[in-house]
């Protein structure tokens, strides 16, 4: 249905070609396609400046998630959080599990659906 947004967001396995998606701004993207409602969900801001770590992905990159699906756990020193979707759609990540990151970093997009009423692109 949103192949073009798979192609847009999608990572790949292969670490030779992965895109370094913390440099990536989603705000480009939400100019270039209007029509598309795009969510970042970023780490929890603590008070101490934490390093996190995501340990499990409960979702594939690209998968579509329901609200409140498990979307990943995350760990900083002896916390541990399970992070749930606040809306429903295409999930795409813009962090590898088990490298450091710090609070507030996003660490997947959500791309919600097409305003205007418009089902599909190609």
């Amino acid at each position: 249905m949103f192949n073009w947004l798979r192609k847009l967001f999608a990572s790949t396995e292969d670490e030779s070609v992965f895109v370094d998606y913390e440099h990536v701004d989603i705000s480009y993207y939400r100019e270039k396609f209007p029509d598309v409602a795009i969510s970042e969900v970023n780490l929890p801001r603590l008070e101490h400046n934490h390093e996190f770590i995501v340990r499990k992905w409960f979702k594939k990159d690209g998968d579509y998630i329901w609200k409140y699906d498990r979307i990943c756990i995350v760990e900083a020193d002896s916390l541990v959080l399970e992070l749930e979707s606040q809306v429903e759609g295409f999930i795409y990540f813009r962090q590898k599990p088990l490298v450091p990151l710090k609070t507030g970093q996003t660490i997947c997009v959500i791309v919600e659906k097409m305003i205007n009423n418009q089902s599909s692109r190609s």
